[in-house]
């Protein structure tokens, strides 16, 4: 009985240091991404007058959502970084309707408000591109080491364009991602919307 006592421990023992080596792989790979330039994807068209690139190779994969009007969403681009067991990095980019009675203000802080115990907001700005500006807002989580990145643009009376980061334990990468797709966002002002999603750059 000792005997299979002994190997069971030598078993858990194997596989925790696998699990610990695997993991530091993980790391290990998450901080070359981070030390290199962040490569982004072909625009990808959220609607007719609206494209943005996202992160795209080393481990990242895209995908796209169609319109859902019951939530006021005319369509999403996810795009993951996943490294082993870890999910390491999140982009979401969304094209919806402004609900109604809602400041750029309330949607921006609304979001961490629901729950104020859960975040710890703690820096804020605006990004001017060509005919657009985002207004953004970082927050940490207080209970895991998540950084989120949350910015919106309004793109007319009745749409805005959401660009959201989360990166865990890693705030700068957060910031260079965050600040990599918010600059690769494309609008044309003025043009007609048709509030639908096109195919990833194949």
């Amino acid at each position: 009985m000792e005997i299979g006592l002994d190997k069971l421990k030598a078993s858990a023992g194997k596989l925790f240091l696998l699990g610990l080596f695997a993991l530091g792989l993980a790391v290990a790979q998450i901080m070359v991404i981070a030390a290199h330039r962040i490569e982004l994807s072909e625009p990808i068209q959220l609607d007719s007058d609206l494209s943005v690139s996202v992160p795209s190779g080393q481990g990242w994969g895209a995908t796209i959502s169609s319109a859902d009007r019951r939530t006021g969403v005319l369509g999403t681009i996810r795009a993951k970084l996943v490294i082993g067991p870890l999910s390491a990095a999140e982009v979401r980019c969304t094209h919806r309707l402004i609900p109604e009675d809602q400041s750029l203000d309330q949607l921006l802080v609304g979001r961490f408000s629901r729950d104020q115990n859960s975040w710890r907001l703690h820096d804020h700005g605006e990004i001017r591109l060509a005919n657009l500006t985002i207004h953004w807002i970082q927050a940490t989580a207080n209970d895991s080491p998540t950084e989120v990145f949350l910015g919106i643009g309004q793109l007319s009376p009745t749409r805005i364009i959401e660009v959201q980061v989360i990166v865990s334990d890693d705030p700068e990468l957060a910031r260079r991602i965050f600040m990599t797709v918010v600059n690769s966002i494309h609008f044309e002002e003025g043009s007609t919307s048709g509030g639908s999603v096109a195919a990833l750059p194949r």
